[in-house]
């Protein structure tokens, strides 16, 4: 993530926002085939070490610990400390981290899986040497997974939708990044030697378009949340930056949620993953 200095992102540190987060994890894991990782590692062997930047509670890293039959070693990096669990674990441990700042130096080629996800378009105009910095962090032959908003639309959204994604996009030009960098990781990675780049655009389905029931109703609250907090964001920025009216801003936390539960839309997302030359 971006400083907290840099970005009016964090008037989302609420507890709301951890509630959407975990809402909206669900509905990755099931836009990822019940899978939080694409990369081809083998978690029935180590013990390994995992990285998890922009964690937030550390509920990725707790979902991935449930599924893996060896005691790996979780490590979750974050600029904010606030979300981090009180309850000590003994292969669980969370760090302040500014991906914008120095990396611990004993932690160069240290782990075999480092991931981010949703933490690029905040972290401004150097995104690209973020990526940079944390692929030092991967071990010779171990892999590094971002996944980021895609800038795809579809055809049918409704109305309601269509000005979420002009939100999405203005708030990040605004803050000096792109709403989607996920097109370019790619090759990123293959500037700095990564081997075995892929890379997979899924959509996330929201309300009307989930047919399952629990994940329909946790996406719609899912955009309540999240459309109170970014309206409330956008209202902050000079005229002009927004292209939006206070008036369409006030409207859109109302009547999206709604359009959601009765339409539907699709959020879609782009996986990269990538291996570190051995």
């Amino acid at each position: 993530m971006a400083s907290k200095e840099d970005t009016p992102a964090y008037i989302m540190d609420t507890s709301d926002e951890i509630t959407r987060l975990s809402y909206n994890h669900a509905l990755f894991k099931d836009a990822m085939g019940g899978n939080l990782v694409l990369a081809p590692i083998d978690f029935s062997s180590g013990p390994k070490r995992i990285l998890d930047s922009a964690t937030a509670d550390g509920l990725w890293l707790r979902d991935l610990a449930a599924t893996c039959p060896v005691d790996h070693e979780f490590t979750g990096t974050d600029i904010n400390p606030a979300q981090f669990p009180k309850d000590s674990v003994a292969n669980f441990s969370y760090r302040v981290q500014d991906v914008h700042g120095d990396w611990p130096v004993d932690w160069n080629s240290r782990f075999d899986l480092v991931h981010q996800r949703l933490g690029l378009a905040a972290s401004g105009p150097r995104t690209q040497d973020v990526v940079k910095n944390m692929a030092r962090l991967v071990r010779p032959g171990g892999w590094i997974q971002f996944v980021e908003a895609d800038d795809h639309e579809s055809s049918d959204a409704g109305p309601m939708w269509k000005q979420n994604m002009i939100l999405f996009r203005d708030l990040f030009k605004a803050m000096g990044s792109r709403y989607s960098s996920g097109d370019e990781i790619a090759g990123w990675l293959r500037d700095v030697g990564f081997e075995d780049v892929e890379e997979k655009v899924f959509g996330l389905r929201f309300g009307a378009l989930n047919p399952n029931e629990e994940l329909a109703r946790k996406g719609v609250i899912s955009s309540r949340l999240g459309l109170q907090q970014l309206c409330a964001i956008a209202k902050t920025f000079p005229p002009g930056a927004i292209s939006l009216s206070h008036e369409e801003l006030d409207r859109l936390p109302v009547e999206g949620p709604l359009e959601t539960e009765k339409q539907g839309h699709i959020m879609y997302m782009r996986a990269v993953w990538g291996r570190q030359r051995a």
